[in-house]
C-alpha cells in the first residue's frame, strides 16, 4: 500500500485499520524507542532534502508522512482511523482543530486530511531552525507562532490563516498549544473557531488517542514509544459557519472528552 491507496481507501470508506498482514508483534517498549527515533532520524533527514525542492508539499509530504505511519506499525503499532466518512461532501477549505497528545499527530494526521484539501498547519517558530526538520517545516507554508504572546500569535493565525484559507487551503490547530496526554477542556483555546468565522468556513473536530508516544520526563524530544497503544485519530461533524461560535466550540469539545473518555474505558476494560 502506498499513501496514495491509503488516501484513496480513507475517502472510499472513511475510516483506515492496520491490515491484518501488516499486524505486528509489539516490539518492547526500550527497542521500539531506539528503533523508532534510528529510523526517524533517516526519515526526517531524507525529508529535508527533497524538501529543498518545490514540489514537496505538493507530492512528498504526505509520503513523508506515511512513512513515519508505516514506521510506526512495522514496530507493532496499529494505526487507525475512523468518521472521516463525514466529510465527503463537506465545502472545502476548512479549520480542522484536534488535541494534541504528542509529535505523532503532526505526522500522521496530515497525510490524512490531505486526502480531501490543501494543508496548513499551525507550528512553533522554533521548528523552523531545526536540522533538516526546519526545511521541512520551511516548505509545507505553515503559520508559525511563538508562544510567548498569546495576543500576538492569535492575530497572526487570524491575518496568515484568513489568507491560506481564501488560497483554497485548510488549516489545521492544534489549540491547546502544547502536548497533553489528558484532555482538559479549559486548555483547549478557541483560536480555531475565531478563524473559521472570520473567513466563513466550516470546523471540523479531530479526536487524538494518547498512549503511543508518550514524553520522556528527561528528554523531551526523545518520546518513549509504546507499541501496544493503538494510534487513533476520530474526525468529528462538520460544523458550518452559520453555528453559533459558542456551540461550535462546545461541540468540539464535547466530541473530543466523549471520544477520550470512551477510548479510556476500552483500554481499562
Amino acid at each position: 500500500m502506498t499513501v496514495l491507496d491509503f488516501q484513496e481507501n480513507l475517502r472510499q470508506t472513511g475510516q483506515y485499520h492496520t491490515p491484518p498482514e501488516r499486524v505486528r508483534k509489539p516490539v518492547p517498549v526500550p527497542l521500539a524507542s531506539f528503533f523508532f527515533h534510528l529510523r526517524i532520524l533517516g526519515i526526517i533527514t531524507r525529508g529535508g532534502l527533497q524538501a529543498y525542492f518545490p514540489e514537496f508539499e505538493t507530492k512528498e509530504w504526505r509520503k513523508f508522512c506515511y512513512r513515519i505511519h508505516r514506521l510506526s506499525e512495522n514496530l507493532g503499532g496499529n494505526v487507525s482511523f475512523t468518521g472521516f466518512d463525514q466529510v465527503n461532501n463537506a465545502a472545502f477549505p476548512a479549520v480542522w482543530v484536534a488535541n494534541h497528545v504528542s509529535a505523532l499527530e503532526t505526522y500522521l494526521l496530515p497525510q490524512a486530511i490531505m486526502a480531501y484539501t490543501r494543508l496548513s498547519i499551525i507550528l512553533k517558530t522554533s521548528l523552523k531552525y531545526y536540522p533538516a526538520v526546519g526545511q521541512i517545516v520551511r516548505s509545507i507554508n505553515p503559520i508559525t507562532v511563538n508562544r510567548k504572546n498569546a495576543l500576538e500569535d492569535l492575530r497572526r493565525v487570524l491575518t496568515k490563516g484568513q489568507e491560506l484559507l481564501a488560497e483554497g487551503r485548510s488549516v489545521l490547530v492544534f489549540p491547546e498549544g502544547h502536548r497533553m496526554l489528558t484532555f482538559d477542556p479549559a486548555q483547549f483555546n478557541s483560536m480555531g473557531v475565531k478563524l473559521a468565522q472570520r473567513a466563513g468556513v466550516p470546523v471540523i473536530p479531530v479526536a487524538v488517542k494518547p498512549g503511543f508516544m508518550k514524553l520522556n520526563s528527561i528528554l523531551k524530544d526523545l518520546p518513549s514509544i509504546h507499541p501496544r497503544e493503538t494510534i487513533r485519530y476520530a474526525c468529528g461533524p462538520v460544523l458550518p459557519p452559520s453555528m453559533p461560535p459558542k456551540e461550535i466550540h462546545a461541540t468540539c469539545l464535547d466530541f473530543i472528552a466523549s471520544k477520550m473518555e470512551g477510548w479510556r474505558k476500552d483500554s481499562d476494560g
